[in-house]
């Protein structure tokens, strides 16, 4: 599928300095995000960059990478993270380098809290706390549907990523790193859908939508509005198919001189209170 105006813009470097990264060189990517705590993981290659910044970027000295896309002038982050792994190939004159990245891990993986919790708190005040033992983690979106405050103070140890699972068991909610910044959403309530965008047949949407054990399965060309816990608004020839629903699960695939350029979304049918930040 050929779509026209594409641009995919690279911001790669470290807490120092950055460089920037667009259209003179072929890019692509793959990255999945969901709804759960795991972090979220790309996969992004760029196609003979020069061998200084190559270097640089396999050397670690820069590790930080931010990817936006869209069509046009429309352009917006699909991704934030730390780049894990990088792994260079040649082929014929090419030389590829391809970066495995993460959102979010290395405070998944190492972040610990040690504090004691004082009688009349609530988890909005756990999470602000603990947030302070996550350095690269932003306050982001947090909606709290209990407010019960505790009878007695408690001490909590241990890996900050339990510690918020602990109070998203208690809010019935789920939690998790999206673009650098903590979003816990209960399972009833969704992000709303601002922007007003409809998926339909013949105007975005790949195919028809699919049910499979996760939820509605729907493909559509790359829309960059959308976000993981967001409403989404479903047009389809089959009722039950249609209607709005919670996006679970946002699959993005592109690339600015081949041929994919898409979502695909994993979707939760119900009634969802709409949070509007």
């Amino acid at each position: 599928m050929q779509q026209f105006g594409r641009v995919i813009q690279l911001i790669i470097g470290s807490a120092a300095e950055s460089i920037i990264i667009d259209g003179g060189l072929t890019i692509s990517f793959d990255l999945t995000k969901t709804i759960t705590a795991e972090p979220n993981e790309a996969t992004i290659s760029i196609i003979n960059l020069s061998q200084s910044t190559r270097n640089l970027i396999t050397d670690k000295k820069y590790n930080r990478i931010l990817l936006n896309a869209g069509l046009g002038n429309d352009i917006r982050t699909l991704f934030v993270g730390y780049i894990d792994e990088v792994e260079n190939t040649k082929e014929s004159v090419d030389i590829t380098t391809k970066m495995t990245c993460s959102d979010g891990s290395k405070d998944y993986r190492e972040s610990r809290t040690a504090v004691t919790i004082n009688k009349g708190q609530t988890d909005k005040d756990i999470v602000k706390q603990v947030l302070k033992d996550m350095p690269d983690t932003g306050e982001g979106i947090q909606e709290f549907k209990k407010d019960q405050k505790l009878l007695r103070g408690k001490t909590m140890v241990g890996n900050t990523r339990d510690v918020l699972k602990t109070v998203a068991k208690n809010q019935d909610a789920d939690w998790s790193v999206q673009d650098g910044k903590l979003l816990l959403l209960p399972k009833t309530s969704a992000l709303a859908n601002n922007e007003g965008f409809l998926i339909q047949e013949g105007t975005g949407m790949i195919g028809s939508p699919q049910k499979t054990s996760d939820g509605l399965e729907v493909g559509c060309q790359l829309n960059n509005v959308l976000r993981v816990g967001q409403l989404c608004r479903i047009s389809s020839k089959i009722r039950e198919n249609s209607g709005d629903f919670k996006i679970t699960k946002l699959q993005i695939r592109g690339s600015n001189k081949g041929s994919d350029f898409l979502n695909v979304l994993t979707l939760q049918n119900g009634q969802f209170n709409e949070v509007k930040k």
